[in-house]
């Protein structure tokens, strides 16, 4: 009502709309809510849990920002310049990345179980286990992808198996599939698999731990582990990557309680005087 160019976002578990827009929430109420608990545990079948990211909350914020960017974008090409409020639901935005289960629902009319690492349309798609107990993601996109990896881990036999002929039965085959496959993984670590299986284009990936994340050639050559400047902290990188801008190699300490409390009053103060002087300045043009 004071500034018709203003652009403003809320973000809420449920919306400012709706049943249940009053209700509380926090990450995990939305995950379970939303449908994605469902279809998410530790094994096929097994009891619903929650993504070990607070991936609810995440994404609320990713879709609150890329709104707020639109609603400015909207405005600068409005010719009065009028802004927008933008209504962000935590779980509108889970909602919409539930998609898969979503539409598999309703083309089944069966809610769909969890099934672990796998993938519900895609097979072979799992965490395997090689040898040593350690593991390693494996995701045969393509027909070829598979007649490959079946020949490296000396399972030809399963590549005649009419019950793996194609991608549609390999799915319905898919959890006898994966320990014919891990039979076949035992024989080397999952290192050891992993520059054998990429030097034959075979999308596959390590299970990697924080530490290791931290310590990936890719994670670093992207700036996207980074140290604070006292390095007492490990801070993410910017994700966004735009040409003609330096991207952050190093990220500011966090800041203490307060510490900012000044220049924030200071520059509140800044902004209500200079508005105030606007607001004279239109009064006067329009009593001339």
């Amino acid at each position: 009502q004071v500034n018709s160019k203003c652009v403003m976002c809320s973000i809420s578990g449920f919306g400012q709309t709706g049943p249940d827009s009053a209700l509380g929430a926090v990450d995990t109420i939305i995950q379970a809510t939303s449908g994605m608990m469902s279809v998410t545990s530790t094994q096929a079948n097994g009891p619903p849990t929650r993504s070990g990211v607070s991936v609810s909350d995440i994404l609320a914020g990713v879709y609150a920002a890329n709104g707020i960017q639109a609603a400015l974008l909207a405005r600068e090409r409005n010719i009065n310049g009028t802004g927008a409020y933008v209504d962000i639901s935590m779980l509108d935005c889970s909602v919409a990345a539930s998609l898969i289960p979503l539409g598999q629902w309703y083309a089944t009319g069966k809610n769909p179980l969890p099934i672990g690492n796998r993938n519900p349309v895609v097979s072979p798609f799992d965490n395997f286990k090689c040898k040593m107990d350690t593991r390693l993601v494996i995701a045969c996109m393509k027909q070829k992808d598979f007649v490959k990896l079946c020949e490296l881990i000396n399972k030809k036999d399963l590549i005649h198996m009419t019950k793996y002929k194609n991608n549609n039965s390999r799915v319905k085959n898919s959890l006898e599939l994966s320990n014919e496959i891990e039979i076949g993984l035992s024989s080397k670590t999952a290192n050891e698999w992993l520059v054998l299986l990429r030097k034959n284009n075979i999308t596959c990936a390590p299970v990697n731990a924080p530490s290791d994340v931290f310590q990936s050639e890719q994670v670093q050559s992207r700036n996207m582990g980074l140290l604070s400047k006292d390095k007492r902290f490990v801070i993410a990188g910017n994700p966004l990557k735009i040409s003609g801008y330096c991207d952050m190699t190093v990220r500011d300490n966090p800041p203490l309680l307060n510490e900012s409390e000044k220049s924030i009053i200071q520059f509140a103060n800044e902004e209500q005087e200079e508005s105030t002087g606007r607001t004279r300045k239109s009064t006067l043009k329009s009593k001339l």
